[in-house]
């Protein structure tokens, strides 16, 4: 049986930091069609850190399959802050 579970986490945490560097990743691979280069995620992450994903301006959830990280949603991000 599989097993699916989300729960919140802040950006800076090690599975978020992870969950994003693939993230990135994957984007640099979709957008331009090759595999990213030497430093080039994180050069993208320091950029753009997702700090916005943290309370109160965002969210950060991460998900997990049987106990495994599977992917990430960040709903909600501002650079605006709140209102």
């Amino acid at each position: 049986m599989t097993g699916w579970s989300t729960r919140a986490a802040r950006p800076d945490e090690p599975d978020a930091t992870l969950m994003l560097r693939e993230y990135m990743a994957e984007m640099v691979r979709r957008w331009y069609g090759r595999p990213e280069r030497p430093g080039e995620v994180d050069a993208a992450l320091a950029e753009d850190p997702s700090d916005d994903l943290a309370p109160p301006t965002g969210l950060l959830v991460l998900a997990r399959r049987d106990g495994r990280l599977a992917g990430c949603a960040g709903p909600g991000g501002s650079r605006a802050g709140p209102n």
